[in-house]
């Protein structure tokens, strides 16, 4: 009791604490603690049926059955404690489930009292917390950049105390702020669904060098396969403020579910954190409005990693097709990544002039938290890596039309083009000078696409009826390729086939692929490989068919 009386001793003379008493079975301590904290509400949480009760549950109690995450996500939405008590009694798993819900959803600067043998072996909820000891609460610590719970916690514990009986943490003090999910057609004050949900065939994959990499990807198909794309929706939203890279949140503290787009994978969403499986989020920075946006409707676009070519061609931009075509000839502004390197910013003012959309329209928005008054919002069509909808393909397919008839002349005889990234810092194929002179020889041209402008490449793919190359993003402009192109991707051993697979399958295309050997597998996907030459000649006889 020290202990915690050492930890919680200003609370005391405050207003408006909570308190969260949790036990596995059911007492009546909560007076006590009432005692304690004259000017603060007691809840008490227990985990008997309530018909097995003896005596009279006090108020402000909850009983559950069982506990489980379910009911953890309910009490972590309801309540806001300052000061988290759980009961020695409940096994370590339980404590675990229930840190994992409410330690997110207290109060910054609360304390969370864990009752347990402190020097006990095997017990994950005290493993958790020494890994974060170890780090010595330092902003520095890798464990900051985890994005998991673990990560969580090295950001956000500040001090963890062991005592005889008890591990007592304390949250760090920041401004923080409980959140909820909601789709679109929820949150807008006007909504209209362009296209529906649905789904659309894959083709078989011929891939060589890797049979893990070729079980993983019919893995994915497998599972993927029966997933709908999502429609495409467009609605109107007022008061609403635009957060880091996107994402949308109103004013009553609902964020825009579809604005999470390319960061699902992950429980930290920029500056938010998701509690458990549900749909409850904590901030973990301000995210209070910094910048302003009034008078005029603003076009919500940027997303999170349209900074990266293939994600803002395939993922974002075919947004801007439905805003344009549900609202023609309004007087409309488009917020887009001001975070974004100059080359990037290039690349989305000229993306948006091919739907005739002028750069004085565009308003470059960097991640300070921006108010906007009046906000159109297109939901993604995309559910990246592995799901994108026709509506998108088509959307962009459109777009060789669009190009200047200068261009459209350059590109207007089909071709065979090689796609080289040796240019690049990462992911070179090392050995592709001993490959260049066989493609060369059967009329492949040898393509650098960042040496194209937008236009060029979208030309040159819709001219492209074979396509082999090191795969990179550039792989993306195969949404402009013609129905049944023929790709042959060169990959790393560890390089999956999903994004630029699943863009074959809407053409209904030949994807063929080679794993190649990493000079550096600690580097993951980015480190340079070699392919085996005889393996390639073999395979690229049979695929130049």
């Amino acid at each position: 009791m020290q202990a915690i009386e050492h930890h919680t001793a200003s609370m005391r003379s405050c207003g408006q604490i909570e308190l969260l008493d949790i036990c596995a079975e059911p007492h009546q301590e909560l007076p006590v603690w009432k005692e304690y904290l004259p000017n603060g509400e007691c809840f008490g949480v227990y985990s008997r049926n309530a018909d097995t009760i003896a005596f009279e549950i006090p108020k402000n109690t909850s009983v559950s059955a069982g506990f489980g995450e379910k009911f953890w996500l309910q009490i972590a939405t309801e309540r806001s404690p300052h000061l988290v008590l759980s009961d020695g009694k409940l096994s370590h798993y339980h404590q675990l489930e229930l840190f994992t819900h409410l330690f997110p959803a207290m109060q910054p600067g609360g304390v969370f009292v864990l009752e347990c043998n402190a020097s006990a072996t095997g017990n994950v909820m005290l493993a958790l917390l020494a890994q974060i000891a170890e780090s010595g609460f330092s902003s520095s610590s890798s464990l900051t950049a985890k994005t998991d719970f673990v990560g969580y916690c090295a950001r956000n514990i500040v001090a963890i105390e062991y005592s005889e009986a008890a591990v007592i943490v304390r949250k760090r003090f920041f401004e923080q702020r409980k959140l909820t999910t909601a789709p679109l057609r929820d949150l807008a004050k006007s909504f209209k669904q362009l296209d529906s949900p649905g789904l659309y065939s894959r083709v078989t994959p011929k891939i060589y060098g890797s049979a893990d990499i070729e079980r993983r990807t019919s893995s994915l198909i497998n599972t993927f396969s029966d997933t709908p794309h999502p429609g495409a929706e467009v609605g109107r939203l007022e008061n609403v403020t635009v957060v880091d890279g996107g994402v949308v949140v109103t004013s009553d503290g609902r964020i825009v579910e579809e604005s999470f787009i390319n960061a699902r994978h992950t429980s930290k969403r920029g500056p938010f954190f998701r509690v458990g499986k549900g749909n409850l989020y904590v901030s973990e920075r301000p995210i209070s409005a910094q910048a302003s946006l009034l008078g005029d409707s603003y076009a919500i676009i940027k997303q999170t990693w349209d900074s990266n070519f293939g994600h803002w061609i395939v993922d974002t931009l075919p947004r801007v097709a439905n805003i344009v075509e549900e609202f023609p000839g309004a007087a409309l502004r488009f917020i887009l990544n001001g975070a974004a390197p100059s080359a990037i910013k290039d690349l989305h003012a000229a993306s948006l002039g091919l739907f005739g959309i002028n750069a004085d329209q565009i308003d470059f928005v960097d991640r300070r938290p921006t108010f906007v008054r009046e906000a159109l919002y297109a939901t993604p069509m995309t559910i990246p890596p592995f799901i994108k909808s026709p509506r998108t393909v088509s959307i962009l397919e459109q777009l060789v039309d669009r190009c200047s008839p200068q261009v459209r002349a350059l590109y207007a005889s089909p071709r065979k083009i090689y796609l080289t990234r040796n240019r690049y810092p990462r992911r070179n194929l090392l050995n592709e000078s001993e490959i260049l002179p066989e493609i060369e020889e059967a009329g492949y041209e040898v393509i650098a696409p960042e040496h194209l402008s937008l236009e060029e490449q979208i030309c040159l793919f819709a001219s492209a009826s074979h396509v082999i190359g090191n795969m990179g993003a550039a792989f993306s402009s195969l949404v402009f390729s013609p129905q049944a192109v023929k790709v042959l991707a060169l990959a790393t051993e560890q390089m999956v086939h999903d994004y630029f697979y699943d863009i074959v399958c809407h053409k209904s295309g030949e994807y063929w692929a080679l794993q190649g050997r990493a000079s550096h597998p600690d580097a993951g996907i980015g480190s340079d490989f070699s392919i085996n030459t005889d393996d390639f000649s073999r395979i690229f006889a049979e695929f130049d068919r």
